[in-house]
């Protein structure tokens, strides 16, 4: 079998709605007749969209004895995979992106936009290190929606001022926050 059979033929997992979404399609693209596949893959996402929220899911309660791939960030969190050799897993990681600063004319451009005092969405702690980076550290009147606590902890150590934290790390629910914080 080809290597994408035999992805089709284990369970996949994504962190959030979005991956797993356009993990489907391809998935969905790649089969010629995805109708007469037996037992239709399926990609699934927690409700938490962090490792937490995959290591709560029932279908990861028992992985004694499997082998996991985990495809991620350069550097990014080791929570998934301890999680799963905890659990008897055996994992491996392959990383195939690298989150970094943006270009020097893009971050001239955040460094404009931070003196009209926008509200800034944040998802994730790197998104969070490089916007202080980019400001000179200088992040007190920096004012930001988080979607976690653990970016919570982060950007208060950081000293931004946070105004509202999203119920999730969905765009939809960092939007809605945005909202909620501009009709009050």
């Amino acid at each position: 079998a080809n290597l994408w059979q035999r992805i089709l033929a284990c369970p996949l997992f994504a962190i959030g709605e979005q991956t797993a979404s356009v993990l489907q399609k391809e998935i969905n693209l790649t089969l010629t007749h995805p109708e007469r596949l037996e037992n239709k893959q399926r990609v699934t996402h927690p409700q938490q969209m962090n490792s937490e929220g995959l290591l709560n899911l029932p279908e990861l309660s028992d992985v004694k004895g499997q082998r996991w791939l985990i495809i991620k960030g350069k550097d990014g969190r080791d929570k998934l995979k301890t999680g799963l050799q905890a659990g008897g897993a055996t994992v491996h990681e392959l990383s195939v992106y690298q989150r970094q600063l943006p270009d020097s004319s893009s971050q001239e451009r955040i460094v404009e936009l931070q003196r009209m005092k926008p509200i800034w969405l944040i998802s994730s702690i790197q998104a969070l290190k490089n916007l202080s980076q980019i400001l000179n550290h200088q992040v007190q009147d920096c004012r930001i929606i988080i979607s976690s606590d653990r970016i919570a902890e982060q950007a208060a150590e950081l000293g931004f001022c946070i105004i509202a934290q999203a119920q999730d790390a969905s765009d939809k629910q960092l939007v809605q926050s945005l909202k909620e914080y501009i009709g009050n």
